[in-house]
């Protein structure tokens, strides 16, 4: 019975050393070390990996363990280890299970255009500019994510993200998507606006509202000037000139930064000095306050306004008689001013 009672001790004292390995010998690499886990990564190759640089030991128990647990999975992307922070094996494998990795920051500004967030993007090293366009223009993959129209234009929701490194270009277009999705089903609780637009010309109305002024207590009330347009029968064309501009970027020449007198007349979708109602889709990513705006509008007997200052505040006039007035003091004079 003494070789039975050595054998149970043996076992015992295995069990106990093993547990202490696990979850008591908290270990730390030599030096600071950054780890790459890709796609088809496995459990058992990541944890050797780990032992060569130093982070764990005893991977095969290690291993083991996490089969008896069913903690196997290893999530992609970029893990820190700290060499001034030991951690337990137990406590790696769990990291490593439950994805915890280096991330980066993404801020969307308001009323960037898809061009430039794409270069803002590239330029910051999360895709490529091949990427960012294809994924803009995926017909199937706008549509399973529920963007109702032929571009991301629009749907690039403003904000600021924390995202992992070495995202993949697709989930990096979902977050966005998903982050607009919230936005705009919480914005339009408050209804469909004085028209009754659908989804798309809320977006478009929105984006040009956020292009127009840079003072938030206007959205609403320049939100009020293009509804009084568009209301008025015969219709009234917006005559906005960031669709100018967008118009100048989508065409071969592009956008130079002044706007000239044949471009309020070229014949182009976008250009709302030649065509009546809104564009054909938004020139811009708006942020929540100005769908916000859109939906839920000011009442105004507004029709034009005029840029006062380069804060980017407006003179806002019922009639015609008014705009000609606010125009010769704002602009026609300053001009003469300088």
């Amino acid at each position: 019975m003494l070789w039975v009672a050595g054998f149970a001790l043996a076992i015992l004292i295995a069990g106990v050393g093993s547990a202490w390995l696990l979850f008591g010998a908290a270990i730390k690499p030599s030096s600071d070390i950054q780890f790459k886990v890709t796609s088809g990564d496995s459990l058992r190759p990541v944890l050797q990996r780990l032992e060569k640089l130093g982070v764990i030991r005893f991977p095969r128990l290690l291993y083991v363990y996490g089969r008896i647990i069913r903690t196997t999975g290893v999530k992609r992307g970029i893990y820190f280890f700290d060499s001034s922070k030991p951690m337990t094996m137990s406590e790696i494998l769990a990291r490593l299970n439950k994805g915890d990795i280096l991330q980066g920051q993404i801020t969307i500004i308001e009323g960037h255009d898809r061009w430039q967030v794409r270069d803002q993007l590239v330029r910051n090293g999360w895709l490529s500019a091949a990427e960012f366009d294809a994924f803009c223009d995926d017909l199937a993959f706008l549509q399973a994510h529920q963007i109702p129209g032929p571009s991301c234009e629009g749907y690039l929701a403003p904000d600021t993200y924390r995202v992992a490194l070495q995202i993949d270009p697709g989930s990096l277009f979902a977050i966005f998507f998903d982050r607009y999705r919230q936005r705009f089903e919480s914005v339009s609780e408050q209804g469909d606006g004085p028209l009754h637009l659908t989804e798309r010309q809320l977006v478009t109305l929105a984006s040009i509202v956020e292009k127009e002024t840079g003072q938030p207590s206007e959205r609403a009330r320049i939100a009020c000037v293009f509804y009084n347009r568009l209301r008025k029968k015969p219709a009234w064309k917006l005559q906005t000139d960031p669709t100018v501009i967008y118009a100048r970027k989508l065409s071969e020449e592009g956008f130079d930064g002044n706007i000239r007198r044949k471009d309020l007349q070229m014949n182009h979708p976008y250009n709302t000095y030649a065509k009546e109602g809104l564009p054909p889709g938004p020139i811009a990513n708006p942020g929540r306050a100005a769908l916000e705006a859109v939906i839920s509008p000011i009442e105004c007997r507004d029709y034009f306004f005029v840029a006062m200052d380069a804060c980017g505040s407006h003179q806002f006039c019922p009639d015609i008689a008014c705009h000609s007035r606010a125009v010769q003091h704002w602009q026609l004079n300053r001009r003469k001013r300088k």
